[in-house]
């Protein structure tokens, strides 16, 4: 509570508001002292008057006591009406007999007190009265007691007056310590809020060069002198730093306009690579083109000769005419290969939502021929839709496909299986055989043009296959890698985004 208050006050008024409130609570303490002390000794006078008084009244009324003189008795304590603060008294015979009573005020009734079994001096402070109980004596043996009632006026009236006095003193001392204290705080102020406003004109105009005024040499001095070095030095770092920025502007522009430079001559280029690019596609279609119809007329005459002549054409002829007809129908398929990984490069996407399920049962429709086997066992279990290019999509699943029925030709039991994982949300299909496999260490050769991880002799095919599914699957914003193990299959994976 007392830090919030003092939180958002000028330190000034702190410093007042430290010494006011530090020297009032001490005015209090001492305030207090002497008032406490006062009613102290008021108390231990009001015992002694009562006891003196009842000394006196008891040595004058023990005869009374011993006589039981109603009438003496009653005079005596009628002396009491001197004494305006003594509301009541009564003197009791050793039986306990009240034998005479006075009362200041006699319309008020007042109920004495029963005499007290033990002996000595009794003394009870009531709210409003002090009380005594005083034993009477006459040739040292006792003849009966006194009680006297007074009121505590004279207590209240000496405690108000100390109060008022006191009241009064700390006003004055109050006074005097805010002069003082508003005089004396600039000592510490007037340096602090110097400081201040320093820091603040030189956060606002970013002018390090300003300097502190120093008041003297004790530790705001010492923290001036400390603040005012600072401030050099980070004078010093931000000239060092302006300069490093005037540079780096410099070379930034030139920068600029060495990228802009750049970018021109790589629009130049990237226009006249794009244009060679059309060419020698257009180039390669043409050429591929062009050659298939002097490989099939050269398959087609093959043909002609084995099935018209081959009576006529030795053992030796005929073999070299299988050679030329396997050699041309290789070919032809290497240039439909080419064809397409060349399409696929110009052939717009339309992506739409797929069953891919759907897909991998027409590609199994369509090589039936190499499923004729029966150690062949096809598994597909669930492929989620995904959003892909329907004849592309065919494409791919039609080469890996391919190349499990291929490579698992000579598995006693063939085991494929079409699958998808989810991976983060990020489903990955797959296409896993139990074939031949192959040694990772040539993964990276795997979906290159023209690159062959087994011979011809043992495994027929172009090399483009895996090129063309890889080209597809970058196409569609994804990726496709392969795992095997040689001997035990190779499953080959891909994601479409």
């Amino acid at each position: 509570m007392i830090a919030r208050i003092f939180r958002n006050i000028s330190i000034g008024r702190k410093l007042m508001l430290i010494i006011m409130i530090t020297s009032g609570v001490a005015i209090l303490f001492v305030g207090g002292i002497f008032v406490v002390n006062d009613l102290l000794v008021l108390n231990r006078t009001m015992k002694q008057d009562l006891w003196i008084m009842g000394q006196i009244l008891g040595a004058n009324s023990a005869a009374s006591l011993v006589f039981g003189d109603t009438k003496v008795a009653n005079e005596n304590l009628n002396v009491l009406r001197a004494q305006p603060h003594i509301m009541a008294a009564a003197l009791y015979t050793k039986e306990g007999q009240i034998l005479a009573s006075y009362l200041r005020d006699k319309t008020i009734a007042i109920a004495f007190p029963r005499l007290p079994l033990t002996s000595g001096e009794i003394f009870n402070f009531r709210k409003d009265r002090l009380e005594i109980f005083q034993d009477i004596f006459l040739d040292d043996q006792k003849v009966g007691a006194i009680y006297i009632q007074k009121d505590t006026l004279e207590m209240v009236s000496r405690l108000k007056q100390y109060s008022l006095i006191t009241l009064t003193i700390l006003l004055s001392i109050t006074a005097v310590i805010y002069v003082l204290a508003h005089k004396l705080q600039h000592v510490i102020s007037d340096p602090i809020a110097n400081l201040a406003e320093t820091a603040r004109v030189i956060s606002a105009e970013k002018n390090y060069a300003i300097r502190a005024s120093k008041y003297g040499d004790d530790e705001l001095g010492r923290f001036v002198d400390v603040f005012n070095e600072m401030l050099e030095q980070i004078q010093i770092r931000n000239e060092e730093l302006q300069k490093q920025i005037l540079e780096r502007t410099k070379a930034e522009q030139q920068v600029l306009s060495m990228n802009v430079t750049l970018e021109e001559r790589v629009a130049e280029r990237t226009a006249q690579l794009e244009v060679s690019n059309k060419e020698l596609e257009a180039f390669s279609y043409s050429v591929a083109h062009d050659l298939r119809a002097p490989l099939r007329s050269i398959d087609g005459f093959a043909k002609i000769l084995l099935d018209d002549y081959a009576p006529q054409l030795e053992k030796k002829a005929q073999h070299y005419l299988d050679l030329v007809r396997n050699n041309a129908q290789q070919m032809g398929q290497l240039i439909k290969d080419l064809l397409d990984l060349a399409r696929i490069g110009r052939q717009p996407i339309v992506k739409k939502i797929i069953n891919p399920a759907i897909i991998v049962h027409q590609c199994l429709q369509d090589l039936q021929e190499e499923q004729k086997r029966s150690n062949l066992k096809i598994e597909i279990g669930e492929l989620p839709p995904c959003e892909a290019d329907a004849n592309l999509l065919r494409q791919v699943y039609v080469n890996l496909l391919s190349n499990a029925l291929k490579f698992t030709q000579k598995k006693a039991e063939a085991h494929i299986e079409v699958g998808c994982l989810e991976n983060s949300g990020l489903n990955i299909y797959f296409v896993r055989d139990n074939g031949t496999g192959f040694d990772m260490q040539y993964a990276d050769k795997l979906f290159g043009v023209f690159q062959r991880l087994h011979r011809a002799e043992d495994y027929q095919g172009t090399g483009v296959g895996l090129a063309i599914v890889e080209h597809i699957v970058k196409r569609h914003g994804g990726k496709v890698w392969a795992e095997s193990e040689v001997g035990k299959g190779a499953t080959f994976y891909f994601t479409l985004t």
